[in-house]
């Protein structure tokens, strides 16, 4: 089968790659037309006509089969290429166009189908491999789409591309350190590569240089600024660094240029319970939910939400799909155990508990937390025997040590409780001490300086708001 060179056409209704072999062709000139929409009509015509060649109608098949894809009609430009096809069309090429088409459709078997039979003509074509490896990844199959980028590389060292999926897929795995290597090799090749520059930023705000990756991002949006995963990694950049009213902003126009992304959603969602808006979060992550992100961490994130706004049962259901995915995650136990105790459900809280201990590697601060539910259980004795075992374990963690001194206070030993404060407050670094006088302060517990030191009446506030049950 002869096989078509292909000339590129950048044309007002998008691009048309027209083989140049059919230049002298018995087809109306108006069936290579650059407007798409006179191509579809007179290739229709021409294809209406009696006692066609099949070459002929293979090529006016092709040539409509660009027009449709062009104008974003996909099934039927995958009509034309596979009639085209049948009639003994250019293999290599239309399958590949048709592979592109299925691709955007989601059907990505049948895209990788059509790029083996493509490869089927040359194996060694690295552009066709290219493609296939990126479908594979899109397929989800990455040790496969690894090989072909690994290959088409070997084949081509200088397809910039090639090295800019490949650093796609890197980042996709969370290998930034592999991920920025391609990146910096495809910008090196082609320093216009505007999904390099993006996956380049992505990769240094994964290795925390925020300021340089935020850089590439910005770099990236003025080059296109409706790519939505560059406002998402840049939204996550800015709320690594704090700037949660920042990164919602980049969040929110990724959702608008993309509603069907589920990161960006669920980042949302991380970002509004950053907030404290509770409503936003909750709707963001139910959004994420129905496209189907069912990550452990989006469901533990949703049902905090949902406890912080008092729906127990329903932040208890989330936690049991995090636990379900994630069955090691002590925290979750702790936060379902949590709100099984304000359902009510004692013997479920308690069960919680003693799994979250079982899974802890930090267990001081699950045995703080339970320390709280015997207390609320009447259960004294036990509550102060898990504050001492906390204390124990982590003997320098201040908000441990004062949890101890509130549990003495609470159980009526105030001698021993302001020692416990005034180690916590020892073991603080000035700023925290001077939160803490603040705090006290303002709720009318403390007035001396607020000089971050622990001396003057800092311990009589703790047990003037222990006794008041404030929170500093």
């Amino acid at each position: 089968m002869r096989r078509l060179q292909m000339l590129l056409s950048a044309v007002a209704g998008g691009l048309f790659l027209v083989p140049a072999a059919l230049a002298g062709t018995d087809l109306p000139a108006g069936c290579r037309d650059f407007d798409k929409g006179i191509r579809i009509e007179l290739c229709t015509r021409f294809l209406n006509s009696e006692g066609l060649a099949d070459a002929a109608r293979s090529e006016a098949l092709l040539l409509r089969g660009e027009a449709f894809e062009s104008a974003d009609d996909l099934q039927q430009a995958i009509n034309d290429y596979s009639a085209s096809i049948e009639l003994g069309g250019d293999g290599a090429f239309i399958y590949t166009r048709r592979a592109k088409c299925l691709e955007k459709l989601g059907r990505f078997d049948e895209a990788i189908a059509d790029l083996d039979q493509a490869l089927s003509f040359n194996p060694d074509d690295a552009a066709i491999l290219e493609k296939r490896g990126v479908v594979f990844g899109r397929a989800e199959k990455f040790g496969r789409a690894l090989a072909d980028f690994n290959r088409a590389i070997a084949l081509n060292p200088e397809q910039a591309s090639a090295y800019s999926n490949r650093g796609n897929l890197w980042l996709h795995l969370e290998d930034y350190e592999a991920s920025l290597v391609d990146t910096k090799k495809a910008l090196e090749l082609d320093p216009n590569i505007r999904e390099a520059i993006g996956n380049r930023g992505a990769a240094l705000i994964a290795l925390g240089d925020y300021d340089a990756g935020l850089r590439d991002l910005d770099e990236a949006l003025i080059r296109d600024p409706a790519f939505a995963k560059s406002y998402i990694w840049r939204g996550q950049a800015y709320a690594a660094k704090g700037m949660n009213r920042r990164a919602l902003e980049d969040f929110e126009v990724a959702i608008a240029l993309d509603p069907k992304s589920a990161s960006a959603h669920s980042k949302r969602g991380l970002t509004c319970s950053h907030l404290s808006i509770w409503r936003c979060a909750i709707d963001s992550y139910d959004q994420a939910d129905a496209l189907g992100f069912h990550d452990p961490a989006h469901f533990y994130n949703r049902g905090i939400a949902h406890a912080a706004l008092g729906h127990y049962e329903l932040a208890a259901d989330d936690f049991d799909r995090a636990i379900s995915l994630h069955p090691d995650d002590s925290d979750a136990y702790l936060r379902r155990g949590d709100a099984n105790c304000k359902l009510g459900k004692t013997r479920a809280c308690a069960a919680d508990f003693a799994a979250a201990l079982d899974h802890a590697q930090d267990r001081a601060s699950i045995l703080e937390a339970r320390s709280y539910f015997l207390f609320d259980n009447g259960r004294d004795a036990d509550a102060i025997a898990d504050l001492k075992a906390a204390v124990a374990l982590s003997p320098a963690d201040a908000s441990i040590v004062q949890a101890m001194g509130d549990g003495y206070y609470r159980v009526g030993q105030v001698e021993e409780a302001k020692g416990q404060w005034r180690t916590a407050c020892d073991l603080s670094g000035e700023g925290a001490v001077k939160s803490w006088q603040q705090s006290l302060k303002e709720q009318g517990f403390y007035s001396d300086d607020i000089d971050g030191k622990c001396g003057g009446g800092i311990i009589d506030a703790f047990a003037a708001c222990a006794a008041a049950e404030c929170s500093f």
